[in-house]
């Protein structure tokens, strides 16, 4: 019995690690409450990450999703993903798509 014990509690970080990476690849949109995103724009930001950073980790996408301010997206963008030419585009560009699915587009300010 106390073998089953320890070995139980030697299993337990290996399955939260798992369900944790389990999370991470699917990315959980809903981690800061903002809409799921589409998989046409998941897969566009993906590349963009890649070219822009050298990986495709969602987290900062799925923060500026939960976001309603342009100003504030191009803000983090900028700080988490520098500020150059292809940064701002990427900016642009996300923000246009992320307004398009709303069905709405703001006053363009």
């Amino acid at each position: 019995q106390q073998q089953q014990q320890q070995q139980q509690q030697q299993n337990r970080p290996q399955q939260a690690q798992a369900n944790t990476q389990a999370n991470t690849q699917r990315g959980d949109a809903k981690a800061f409450g903002g809409p799921v995103i589409q998989q046409d724009m998941n897969a566009w930001c993906e590349e963009q990450l890649r070219k822009l950073s050298g990986n495709d980790d969602m987290t900062l996408i799925h923060f500026c999703m939960s976001l309603d301010d342009p100003a504030e997206i191009r803000s983090y963008l900028r700080e988490y993903l520098g500020s150059t030419a292809q940064v701002s585009s990427f900016a642009t560009e996300f923000i246009k798509r992320k307004q398009s699915k709303k069905g709405g587009g703001g006053g363009g300010g």
